[in-house]
């Protein structure tokens, strides 16, 4: 799943405005597991 798909997902389950930082960190735990350990963020 693309990071896209993982924040319009988390972004479309509700409405609010929390539902945005939810999919943002959604979106940046995916992120994460694809960089590299010794990678800085």
């Amino acid at each position: 799943m693309s990071l896209t798909e993982i924040f319009y997902e988390v972004l479309n389950k509700e409405d609010g405005e929390s539902r945005i930082i939810e999919a943002m960190e959604a979106a940046n735990k995916a992120f994460s597991q694809i960089l590299v350990p010794d990678t800085e963020e």
